[in-house]
């Protein structure tokens, strides 16, 4: 089977003449990209693996790689879609980070499906949004916008590989 992949960022420009590349990384995979031992970048529209050599975060996001030691041989490596594979990613329940004020805990369920026990599918999550004391997830229905509040209480599961939300919904709260 092949591997998954996931796309974590891009690479940058160089930085300075011994093979240094900048790097941006979205922020929930950065514990990830500074635990693993090889990256992936996109040559060519397929997945290289490259190993890494090490990391510099004093100032930009830096990564050294294995066998690239010059700004020219950097240079061309520079540009390119970022990605891991997706078992080397770090289960949640082992990272290290917190959730800053400004992330959502639920934020990840944009995307997925939401089923009822009762009623089967719902619809998708088109966005998860921010009210005092709650997260509501926004889904369309009959054109309508439709809040569901993300509760502990009402969510039955989450199956991540599905993209599918299992929750049992007070009564009448899809008919308002």
């Amino acid at each position: 089977m092949a591997a998954a992949f996931v796309e974590i960022g891009y690479t940058k420009k160089t930085h300075g003449v011994q093979g240094w590349l900048r790097v941006q990384v979205e922020p929930e995979y950065l514990e990830d990209l500074l635990s693993t031992s090889a990256i992936f970048l996109s040559i060519q529209g397929q997945p290289v693996p490259y190993f890494v050599e090490s990391f510099d975060t004093r100032n930009d996001l830096l990564i050294k790689l294995e066998d690239i030691n010059s700004k020219e041989a950097a240079a061309e490596l520079s540009g390119k879609a970022l990605s891991l594979r997706e078992q080397d990613l770090i289960p949640d329940e082992e990272r290290e980070f917190e959730l800053t004020e400004d992330e959502l805990e639920y934020s990840f369920l944009t995307g997925y499906e939401l089923h009822t026990a009762d009623q089967g599918k719902i619809g998708a999550i088109l966005e998860i949004l921010e009210f005092p004391q709650q997260e509501m997830a926004r889904l369309e229905i009959e054109a309508k916008d439709i809040l569901i509040p993300l509760h502990e209480d009402f969510i039955q599961s989450i199956n991540e590989e599905q993209k599918l939300v299992i929750m049992d919904l007070p009564e009448g709260l899809l008919d308002l």
